[in-house]
């Protein structure tokens, strides 16, 4: 009897205990973290890339959200707060700047779970370099494109020509900065100095914009590769005030320019071909 009678103890205890298993937990919200980097050429890009993140959560509207790499070619994003772990899929979507068009890479990844933790984070994605550095050579050129984001004044997208007219014993040359968002360039002369790392540049505009001041380290296995340059700016055109930009040997950006500039590059026998946008004022030829 008392055997019998500890059994159907034991018995009520595990029907107590299944009823309270059974019960419903309240569902816990959380945000969650979604991590990657992007390696160019083995090593983190030299200067920050877009990337562009789309995240499908069950049950949620797609999220989409745009950013850069930070210095060492990472980037994150963060979701939610969402009930649930589980991620149908994220599509990831790189774009490499250059001025011969904007390579763009995208990977997707799906089924993914967040179960163990807070954070997902995703495959390396590699990308080879996608152009020819520029080079310090006098009579050359060079170009780099930028982009500028809404908040820095008009969405644009800009490339920056360079023509190296002299870079012996002081540099001077011409410049064009094309805007995608505009139907006018800026434009005008550079000067600077050379330093023990590279060019120490002042761009003079022709228009209303003022001057621009460009540091370009030069260096590299050969000596006269340029590395990734500092653009400062603190005039009223929609520029950001501070850009690192990478420049690309060829200034394919190149156009018969305005007055006195072409001039100068008839002299000096540059090649030009014709760019997308019109310039709204000329200078005086002289």
């Amino acid at each position: 009897m008392r055997l019998r009678s500890t059994r159907r103890l034991c018995v009520g205890i595990g029907i107590g205990a299944l009823l309270s298993c059974d019960a419903t937990a309240p569902a816990i919200e959380r945000s969650l973290l979604i991590e990657g980097a992007i390696v160019e050429g083995g090593e983190a890009p030299l200067v920050p890339l877009p990337v562009a993140v789309q995240v499908w959560v069950p049950g949620s509207n797609a999220v989409s959200l745009a950013l850069e790499t930070d210095p060492q070619g990472r980037y994150a994003v963060t979701i939610g707060p969402t009930l649930t772990t589980l991620v149908d899929s994220v599509r990831v979507q790189v774009t490499q700047l250059t001025c011969q068009g904007t390579p763009m890479t995208a990977f997707i990844q799906r089924h993914l779970d967040a179960s163990g933790g807070d954070t997902l984070t995703l495959p390396s994605v590699s990308l080879s370099p996608p152009g020819v550095p520029a080079q310090a050579s006098q009579g050359g050129s060079s170009c780099a494109a930028i982009t500028a984001s809404p908040e820095d004044g008009l969405g644009d997208f800009l490339e920056l020509a360079l023509w190296h007219d002299e870079l012996e014993p002081l540099p001077h040359g011409r410049w064009q900065l094309n805007h995608q968002a505009s139907s006018a360039d800026d434009y005008g002369y550079f000067d600077g100095r050379r330093t023990a790392g590279g060019l120490e540049l002042v761009l003079h505009s022709s228009t209303a914009c003022g001057t621009f001041a460009l540091t370009i380290p030069v260096g590299g296995a050969n000596g006269v590769t340029f590395g990734p340059a500092d653009l400062t700016y603190t005039g009223p055109c929609p520029v950001p005030p501070r850009l690192r930009v990478r420049f690309f040997d060829g200034a394919v950006l190149t156009s018969t320019l305005p007055g006195a500039l072409a001039a100068d590059a008839r002299a000096l026998g540059v090649a030009r071909a014709p760019c997308r946008s019109h310039l709204a004022t000329r200078p005086s030829e002289t």
